[in-house]
């Protein structure tokens, strides 16, 4: 569930399914791993295979944005729900 921030938030995952873990940030200091995807992590907590959705938000102009979630892998288009809140809201200009 992607959700807006505040300003100067940055973009943050929680994996929500792991109790008491902190918050990702999506920092280059943060990357653990780029074997086959794109890894961050913080404290043994990792969320993995984030490039399309980091496109998205630069492509977008986000920048400050939550995402929490119940896996380490982002999930692809082919296995998203096939129901969907929608697009993501434009940023302010």
């Amino acid at each position: 569930m992607i959700r807006p921030a505040e300003e100067n938030h940055g973009i943050k995952f929680r994996r929500i399914d792991l109790p008491g873990t902190q918050d990702i940030p999506a920092l280059f200091k943060r990357v653990v791993d780029t074997s086959l995807a794109t890894v961050l992590g913080v404290n043994g907590a990792i969320v993995s295979t984030i490039e399309h959705l980091m496109a998205s938000f630069a492509g977008l102009g986000i920048d400050n944005a939550w995402w929490k979630w119940t896996t380490m892998k982002c999930p692809s288009w082919t296995e998203a729900p096939k129901s969907s809140p929608g697009p993501l809201p434009l940023p302010a200009s």
